[in-house]
């Protein structure tokens, strides 16, 4: 089996132009002898999250290693692509059902660069190839309360967490991390948002 290496890889855009060589790495590891191009961030470790009371009133914007065209081409060349988030909460509600309003929640390639006075529609914590707005535990029917389609939204002062990997290539790459109900001395959020990893070729 190869090693795990960084390689220089020109990504070919989806107009079918060459675009400049980029360092990426790749693990020969995670997938066993296939390899995986891994592209990182600056978001890779727990954030945390307090004093953010207004929906989405908390934002992170995620800064990739490599150029943002670069990351969309390696994405649409790949069959298969990933991007684990995670939301830790303590009394942080992630859907207001009364509301239907999204306190905590993260922005795609096709929403992230709106205008900043228009709404940007939330991508939910989906797992999987499917884009629907409810977390893992809601799609598989796993979370700590019969009555929520996420843990966070039992909204009490215990740690819970809701978390999946994104393989809908086209929500990929994760680009911004919103979140509020955080004001409360007792409320707080941490996020984790782990690195891009594609193989394969479409």
């Amino acid at each position: 089996m190869l090693d795990s290496q960084t390689a220089l890889v020109e990504p070919i855009a989806s107009n079918g132009i060459q675009l400049q060589a980029v360092e990426i790495y790749c693990d020969m590891e995670m997938e066993n002898g296939v390899g995986v191009t891994v592209i990182d961030h600056d978001g890779e470790r727990d954030v945390t999250v307090h004093g953010f009371e207004g929906y989405g009133s908390y934002s992170f914007i995620i800064s990739y290693d490599i150029p943002f065209e670069h990351i969309v081409a390696i994405i649409d060349s790949s069959q298969f692509c990933r991007q684990f988030v995670r939301w830790k909460c303590k009394g942080a509600l992630m859907y207001d059902n009364i509301t239907q309003e999204w306190s905590t929640y993260w922005t795609n390639r096709s929403t992230a660069y709106l205008a900043t006075n228009e709404y940007k529609p939330p991508s939910g914590f989906f797992h999987g190839p499917e884009e629907r707005i409810i977390c893992d535990c809601g799609i598989n029917d796993t979370c700590q309360r019969s009555d929520v389609i996420c843990n966070c939204d039992i909204n009490d002062y215990i740690w819970r967490s809701d978390e999946g990997y994104v393989t809908n290539k086209d929500a990929l790459p994760i680009v911004a991390f919103f979140a509020g109900d955080t004001g409360d001395i007792y409320e707080e959020g941490k996020h984790f948002i782990g690195p891009i990893e594609c193989y394969g070729i479409a």
